[in-house]
C-alpha cells in the first residue's frame, strides 16, 4: 500500500525540519566535519583573490617607474592556480563526503533506526567513487548541452556574417537578442538541474552511478516538479540573499578594513551556509523517499543494514513519515 496523494512543500519542509531537530547532534557534527570547511573555504576564497593584486601595488612602490614598467609580476602576486586548484579538490572531496552520509543518515532517520556517526562515516567510502563519477557524468552531459546551444546560436550569426550582412551591435534588436539567448540558457539549465534533482539520493541509496541515476531522477520527480521546483526556488533565493549580503561585507572590508565585528559576520554567514547546504541534502533525500512513494515503489533493505523495511508508509498521527516493518529479523 502505499500514498497517491501528493506531499505538498510545507509538508517536505516539516519533515526534513523533524528530522533535524530530533538527531540535532549527530548532523551538526556531521556539518561541522564536512560541511562548514566548504563554507569556511568559500568565505576566505575571495580574500585569497583579493591579495596578489594589492601585493603587487606594494611592490611596485617601491621600485623606479623605469623599472616598475618593465619588472614582471613577483612570485606571490601571479596568479595562484595551485590554490585554486586546492581550493577546487578539497570542495569537491568535502561535499561529496557530505552528500554520502548525510543521505544516509536521513535514510536511518526515516526508518527510526539508531543513528551512529561511526556508522555514517563508513558510508562515505561506499559511496564516494559513485557520487563523483556522477557529477562528472552530469558536467559532461551538460557541457555538451550548452556546446550544441551554442552552436546553434552562433550558426546564423557566422551564416549572416559570410553573406554580408552587418550587425549593429548598439541596436536595441541586439540587446534584446542577446538577453533572450541568456534567459534560453538559464531556462534550459534550470530545468536540466530540476529534472536531476535526485540523482545524489539514487546514487547513495540504490547503489546506481554514472548516467543512470539521471534518467533514474527524470523519471521519479514526474508528478513532483512542482514541489521540487518551489523547493529549489526556496533555496535558491536564501542563498542569493546570504552572497548578496556576504558580497557587500567584503565590499566595506576593502574601503574599511578588517575589524573584529566582521570576522564575527563572516563566521554567521559560513554558518548559515552550512545549515542550509545541511537542510538541502536532507530535504532532497525525504523528497527521493517521497517520490518512490508516489511511483508505488517500496524503499528496499539498504546494504550493509541490519534492518529490513518492505512497506513505507505517509500517513501517521504526528503527521511524519513512518515505515512499517515485515518479517524482521
Amino acid at each position: 500500500m502505499y500514498s497517491s496523494k501528493k506531499p505538498s512543500l510545507l509538508k517536505l519542509l516539516c519533515e526534513t525540519s523533524r528530522i533535524i531537530t530530533t538527531h540535532t547532534l549527530h548532523f551538526l557534527s556531521l556539518s561541522a566535519l564536512f560541511l562548514f570547511p566548504i563554507s569556511f573555504l568559500t568565505t576566505l576564497y575571495p580574500l585569497i583573490n583579493l591579495h596578489p593584486t594589492s601585493l603587487h601595488s606594494n611592490y611596485n612602490q617601491f621600485l623606479p617607474p623605469s623599472d616598475s614598467v618593465k619588472t614582471e609580476l613577483p612570485p606571490a602576486a601571479k596568479p595562484h592556480l595551485q590554490i585554486q586548484f586546492l581550493y577546487t579538490l578539497l570542495v569537491v572531496f568535502f561535499n561529496t563526503c557530505a552528500i554520502s552520509s548525510i543521505t544516509r543518515s536521513t535514510i536511518n532517520a526515516l526508518h527510526d533506526h539508531p543513528m551512529q556517526f561511526v556508522a555514517s562515516l563508513k558510508s562515505v567510502p561506499v559511496s564516494f567513487f559513485p557520487v563523483l563519477g556522477t557529477t562528472l557524468g552530469s558536467m559532461i552531459i551538460l557541457g555538451l548541452v550548452f556546446f550544441a546551444f551554442g552552436v546553434c546560436i552562433m550558426l546564423p550569426y557566422i551564416v549572416l556574417t559570410l553573406l554580408g550582412f552587418n550587425m549593429n551591435y548598439s541596436s536595441i534588436y541586439f540587446f534584446v537578442f542577446v538577453f533572450l539567448t541568456i534567459a534560453l540558457a538559464a531556462a534550459m539549465a534550470f530545468y536540466i538541474g530540476l529534472q536531476w534533482h535526485l540523482m545524489y539520493p539514487i546514487v547513495v541509496l540504490e547503489s546506481m552511478w554514472g548516467f543512470a541515476p539521471l534518467r533514474r531522477s527524470s523519471y521519479l520527480v514526474n508528478g513532483m516538479r512542482w514541489v521540487v521546483f518551489l523547493m529549489i526556488m526556496l533555496l535558491g533565493i536564501l542563498s542569493l540573499i546570504a552572497s548578496m549580503w556576504y558580497t557587500n561585507l567584503m565590499a566595506n572590508v576593502n574601503q574599511k578594513g578588517r575589524t573584529g565585528w566582521v570576522l564575527v559576520q563572516m563566521l554567521l554567514y559560513a554558518g548559515f551556509v552550512t545549515m542550509l547546504s545541511l537542510y538541502n541534502i536532507v530535504a532532497n533525500t525525504v523528497l527521493f523517499v517521497y517520490c518512490k512513494e508516489l511511483h508505488g515503489e517500496t524503499i528496499s533493505a539498504l546494504k550493509n543494514q541490519r534492518w529490513r523495511s518492505k512497506r513505507c508508509c505517509f500517513g501517521s498521527k504526528r503527521g511524519r513519515f513512518e515505515p512499517s516493518y515485515e518479517n524482521r529479523t
